[in-house]
């Protein structure tokens, strides 16, 4: 499995963003069967990918 390099990361980040929120346009607002397992799954990818860009950025959080 590769690391994700921060440009590169950026740059497939701004081009698969897009994307996945299109899809998840389309599945709410056409509802077909199997809609709510795409817009699940949709969110899991997306939340993973922000945890990968958070990760890559090196930032640490401050404890509240």
């Amino acid at each position: 499995m590769r690391a994700a390099s921060s440009a590169s990361d950026v740059n497939g980040f701004c081009t698969w963003l897009p994307l996945s929120l299109g899809l998840m346009r389309a599945e709410v607002t056409e509802p077909q069967p199997g809609s709510r397992v795409m817009v699940a799954r949709l969110l899991d990818l997306l939340f993973i990918r922000a945890l990968r860009f958070w990760a890559a950025s090196g930032r640490q959080a401050d404890p509240g």
